[in-house]
């Protein structure tokens, strides 16, 4: 399966069920709606939040199920693969593919701490490589 870049409400929707999954496991309308509110401070209708789920779920990222008289939002495509997806798209569309380039525009970005945190995880990948 290929994932797709997601923009605007689709990507905060799908952030904001992956947070809920963190948190409680298992996802539902109310929880997103009040989710997306937190995280944007914008509220949302319950019913335009549907809709998002619909183009999701046609998206191949989740799946609803109901159990008893409640329906439960599962993801089906992982964070991190996700991120994976993300980083290689910037680095075709912004970078020409190269990761040099990618790189230098991270480090511009990185603070000094945290490019010090990524040097030493780099180190250890290349020590465990050995």
């Amino acid at each position: 399966m290929a994932i797709e870049y997601l923009t605007g409400l689709n990507a905060i929707v799908m952030k904001a069920i992956w947070n809920i999954e963190k948190r409680q496991g298992r996802v539902t309308i109310q929880d997103l709606v009040e989710e997306i509110k937190r995280n944007t401070g914008k509220e949302y209708h319950r019913n335009s939040v549907s809709t998002y789920l619909r183009r999701l779920e046609k998206k191949d990222f989740i799946e609803t199920k109901k159990e008893g008289r409640r329906s439960f939002i599962y993801s089906k495509v992982d964070e991190s693969d996700y991120h994976k997806v993300q980083f290689e798209q910037m680095k075709k569309v912004w970078f020409d593919d190269s990761w040099d380039e990618f790189s230098v525009a991270l480090s511009d970005v990185v603070k000094q701490e945290e490019n010090d945190k990524l040097r030493r995880l780099i180190d250890d990948l290349d020590d465990s490589a050995d």
